[in-house]
């Protein structure tokens, strides 16, 4: 065999070794797309966490958590802790990214129906509401209530990566209605940490978040669709968020919500000039083969690159960009630093009593699955909602157990609530992981047992019809 492999017609031949590289990374990059991954890095990083916590690297893990870099210039200086950065940086590269999943679901998805969405809305209503009066109750006028909002929201990785294990069992509609209540839950618990869990408030420079804000509007009117133009912007915007007392995270929601959602040219056109340009490459002559050795070909694959990228939406473009660098990197670097729980005989006296380590655990297991399926009844029972296509309330009620899996948003709203390294702290992060844990698992059998009973009606249907001619010939007989 030669150095270069077999290779169709139209494709450049490969070396040996582009082909074995490509082979190793082919199914990284597969899999890095797949529901299933995202909870696979979390879990993994997770454990890891939990190790690291209880070894001996644990100190030398907490000052790298604890060294600050950033900017310095001669009069001013913005440095961060890496767990800060973490928190506040990469967490809002996520909302981003969840910004524009709902973005996206509520212009051209199943959410831009008004039954589908009013739906999820209740639902994801009191999936935050009654989880976090469960916690209240336990902790009423204890020195801990502020921590009310830990249960409310939905980890989506964790989720949806459930679910995704159990493709044979749930339907499409399963994962859309999943991910449309997890999107509401993440974006209400983001309004939550804006409104209740900001701090040293400063007017100007949220009134500077609300100019930079404005000019990203502004971008999207008047047709802008550079992406660096926005990405600049957003820094910005983040910087002022997070100087201004509100947590920084609200930033990536702002600025998913200015990233425009239309093309700069449409289909038709984009198909017309492509095959213009395609014809024009057929005739323009380069009898070799070589492209280096054609610079008017090589114009003319530009002008096609950059007609597909303007016949492309931001939005989308940026949704694709994202979700492999929030899978592999943001959601398992934040629970590499956040998840970790030092298994001490301190953090776990009296854990079985507390009522925070209650109100949490009950609150994610207990009160977000009756929180989402009784408002959902209501929504369909009272406000014109409608249920997704082939889901009844037993399903609805599996999907919610899943939707107690909190871990993401739970530890991040566990951070802002308890001072760091505190028993209560290393407690709620117990608590959380227990929960999600018993959350998922309970959610996985509801499933299968609904599917499972699904089924069996399905085949006692097709047996009874097939009977019932039979019995009436008899009787006619």
């Amino acid at each position: 065999m030669g150095i270069f492999s077999k290779v169709p017609h139209y494709l450049s031949p490969k070396t040996q070794i582009e082909e074995h590289v490509e082979e190793l990374l082919s199914p990284i990059e597969k899999f890095t797309h797949n529901q299933i991954a995202t909870g696979i890095f979390l879990a993994i990083a997770s454990v890891l966490g939990m190790i690291i916590v209880n070894s001996p690297l644990s100190e030398s893990f907490h000052h790298i958590a604890e060294y600050s870099f950033g900017l310095f210039l001669e009069n001013h200086q913005f440095a961060l802790p890496i767990h800060e950065w973490i928190s506040s940086g990469l967490m809002a590269v996520f909302f981003l990214y969840i910004g524009l999943e709902l973005k996206r679901e509520m212009l051209v998805g199943e959410m831009r129906h008004f039954k589908q969405s009013i739906t999820v809305l209740f639902a994801a209503a009191g999936g935050m509401i009654l989880p976090g009066l469960v916690y209240i109750a336990f902790n009423h006028g204890g020195a801990y209530a502020h921590g009310w909002a830990i249960p409310m929201a939905t980890d989506a990785a964790f989720a949806l990566g459930a679910l995704a294990l159990l493709t044979r069992h749930a339907s499409p509609m399963s994962f859309a209605f999943l991910a449309a209540l997890a999107i509401f839950d993440d974006l209400g618990s983001v309004m939550i940490i804006a409104v209740f869990y900001s701090h040293g408030f400063d007017l100007v420079m949220t009134g500077y978040s609300a100019i930079i804000f404005s000019a990203l509007l502004l971008c999207n009117v008047s047709g802008v669709r550079h992406t660096g133009i926005y990405t600049l912007l957003g820094i910005i915007l983040w910087y002022c968020v997070f100087e201004s007392g509100v947590h920084a995270t609200v930033a990536g929601i702002l600025i998913a919500i200015a990233v425009p959602a239309r093309p700069k040219v449409l289909q038709e056109g984009f198909i017309r000039r492509a095959k213009a340009l395609l014809f024009m490459m057929d005739h323009v002559g380069n009898q070799e083969g070589d492209i280096l050795k054609a610079p008017k070909q090589h114009h003319l694959l530009q002008e096609i690159r950059e007609m597909a990228s303007k016949a492309t939406t931001p939005l989308q473009a940026w949704e694709h960009r994202l979700k492999p660098r929030v899978t592999v990197y943001v959601l398992p670097l934040f629970a590499l630093f956040n998840a970790g729980v030092v298994l001490s005989v301190q953090n776990l006296d009296g854990i079985l009593f507390s009522p925070v380590v209650l109100g949490i655990f009950f609150g994610l297991l207990v009160g977000k699955p009756i929180g989402v399926t009784a408002c959902t009844w209501f929504a369909v029972r009272f406000c014109g909602g409608k249920l997704p296509e082939g889901l009844t309330l037993p399903d609805i009620f599996g999907l919610a157990l899943l939707a107690g899996m909190g871990f993401t948003m739970a530890l991040l709203i566990a951070n802002i609530s308890f001072e760091a390294g505190s028993q209560m702290l290393e407690q709620a992060k117990l608590s959380i992981l227990a929960a999600s844990l018993c959350a998922g698992i309970a959610g996985t059998v509801w499933l299968i047992k609904c599917s499972n009973v699904k089924k069996t009606r399905f085949k006692n249907d097709i047996i009874n019809d097939e009977i019932a001619p039979r019995r009436h010939g008899e009787e006619t007989d």
